[in-house]
């Protein structure tokens, strides 16, 4: 261990002339953590003192560590919305801004390039970086070869792999298209179209390239939804309400409803609605999930409802039309992802810890909850890993970091010099804790 203190010291003194007020204040800040479907790597984006980059991780217990992008300077151009292929040797990500409601990108630092949303694709190791088109909300689809996404309120499509292949539009809708999810074999894409007022449900074959509107409504429709068998899609219905008041708190109204669709026959019918009062309201407004339902093992969908004025995790059985609650105790839950096997659903609250958020895992078909992290740092953005499943987490003297948890072990994903140095500097627990 002495050796280890040694080292630790030498790291130290040949950083400390580079130790500033302006570091200490601007570490490297993570977000957008994702994992390959195989669970062997993962990537996020480091916004360092404002230079956003890719970085990914893999190897014995994710040790090694590289970035793969990188742009320079303080340009506020963002960096999101990362995804692996399905094979995990590629990552598509976005890079750009938001459009205003005149249709123009943010440009703080007044750059005189394009900072409009586009897709890029690149390697895991680093190489083949290339632009794939214009747009945003990539959806990689399951044999790897093909991402549909957004750009002008339409869905498009791309080839990941054969660069003669221009981007072209799937298809026209009126206003907007969101909510893009390829069924399990690549044949279909369901979505949802806005028409200003409500949202229809959408469905687009590939074979016979038509699109198709199965159950429209003059209410809202969202969050789709597949079965692993491509038979079914599940979506929440909300009721239109046109006389809501601006800037008021919403706590009740006219309940909402999980709706299932026969995919070959067009039909679809309610299979469970809130009840009134409190969570008749959906949860639209909280980090919960890109999809708020998940369709989990034994045809089961978790869906998160506030019936006891907190957002809580339910499942709904599709058989029987029974639910049951996951995740009791005084909290909010955010951040779910299922596990590949669709057992378990693994979820950032504060549960336990009223002001802390940590990591839990619950069985979705027992309802047994287990507590995965603890202590004085919080979690989350947590993603399931071959051997565990990875977070994000920081404390009250430490920022926030990728970190990876495995065989009841965690470590810090490429642990920064200048971190060492603050905490034998600030720290004489940490030193006390090197010394036995």
């Amino acid at each position: 261990m002495k050796y280890l203190i040694a080292a630790l010291l030498l790291i130290s003194t040949s950083t400390f002339s580079q130790v500033t007020i302006d570091n200490l204040l601007s570490p490297s800040f993570p977000t957008g953590l994702v994992s390959s479907a195989n669970g062997k790597s993962i990537a996020w984006v480091f916004n360092n003192k404002g230079s956003r980059n890719v970085f990914v991780a893999d190897g014995i217990n994710f040790s090694n560590t590289k970035q793969l992008t990188s742009y320079p300077g303080d340009n506020g151009v963002e960096i999101n919305s990362l995804s692996f292929t399905p094979d995990g040797n590629q990552i598509v990500f976005v890079r750009g801004n938001t459009n205003n409601t005149s249709g123009y990108a943010a440009n703080p630092a007044l750059l005189q390039t394009d900072v409009s949303r586009n897709l890029f694709i690149i390697n895991k190791d680093g190489s083949g970086l290339r632009k794939l088109a214009a747009g945003f909300y990539p959806k990689i689809s399951p044999d790897g070869k093909t991402v549909a996404f957004l750009n002008g309120g339409q869905v498009w499509t791309a080839s990941l792999n054969d660069t003669t292949i221009k981007p072209q539009q799937l298809f026209k809708a009126r206003i907007a298209q969101s909510a893009v999810r390829w069924n399990y074999d690549g044949s279909k894409l369901v979505f949802v179209s806005s028409r200003g007022d409500h949202d229809f449900i959408g469905v687009y074959d590939f074979s016979k390239k038509k699109i198709s509107y199965p159950d429209p409504s003059a209410d809202h429709d969202s969050d789709p939804v597949w079965s692993p068998d491509g038979k079914w899609i599940a979506y929440v219905r909300t009721p239109n309400l046109r006389a809501d008041f601006p800037f008021t708190p919403n706590r009740s109204g006219e309940p909402w409803s999980i709706r299932l669709l026969n995919v070959e026959t067009g039909t679809a019918k309610e299979i469970w609605k809130a009840a009134k009062g409190n969570g008749s309201v959906f949860v639209d407004d909280l980090p919960v999930a890109d999809n708020k339902l998940l369709w989990a093992a034994n045809n089961q969908l978790i869906f998160p409802w506030e019936k006891d004025g907190w957002v809580h995790l339910y499942a709904l059985d599709i058989e029987t039309k029974k639910t049951k609650l996951l995740t009791p105790g005084d909290g909010e839950v955010e951040n779910t992802t299922l596990s590949a096997d669709k057992q378990f659903v693994y979820y950032t609250c504060n549960i336990s810890d009223i002001n802390r958020r940590h990591i839990w895992k619950v069985n979705v078909n027992d309802a047994h909850t287990e507590l995965l992290t603890k202590g004085d740092q919080i979690e989350w953005n947590p993603v399931v890993t071959e051997n565990g499943f990875a977070t994000l987490r920081s404390s009250a003297t430490k920022p926030a970091w990728p970190a990876v948890y495995s065989n009841e072990t965690v470590n810090d994903i490429a642990f920064p010099k200048i971190f060492i140095w603050v905490l034998l500097h600030h720290s004489k627990s940490v030193l006390k804790l090197l010394m036995e």
